[in-house]
């Protein structure tokens, strides 16, 4: 199945979607280093999120907040990724998108590998 950006609007639209999404990968967004949402805390103002919960005792004291997240499937289905969070880093700040594929065996896990240094020319996918 290789649909376009139409046959996909198409199908979330079918599903209920008001609002669609797109965020182009870069090289460094991928399950270890998460996704990477935007400097400071605007990609909050897109995403709807529950509860905010404080978390001092990591490296660095961040923010999190889960997410209702599911992948779309090649039936056209919904699978939900039961542990996709927001973190948000108030040192940096930044907000990524973690835990999307924990849990859920139809997320895109061949996709989003870290890619070693001396692999690197870009990713071609879109969440």
């Amino acid at each position: 199945m290789n649909p376009t950006l139409g046959d996909l609007q198409k199908i979330f639209i079918t599903l209920g979607a008001s609002k669609i999404l797109l965020k182009p990968l870069a090289e460094n967004d991928n399950s270890k280093q998460q996704i990477y949402l935007g400097g400071g805390f605007g990609a909050l103002n897109e995403l709807p999120f529950g509860a905010i919960t404080t978390h001092t005792d990591c490296k660095i004291p961040n923010f999190k907040a889960k997410v209702d997240f599911s992948w779309l499937s090649a039936n056209g289905k919904f699978v939900p990724a039961p542990h996709a969070q927001l973190i948000l880093y108030p040192s940096y700040p930044e907000v990524r998108l973690s835990g999307f594929l924990l849990g859920c065996a139809a997320g895109p896990s061949r996709w989003m590998q870290p890619i070693p240094r001396d692999q690197r020319k870009g990713k071609d996918i879109l969440v």
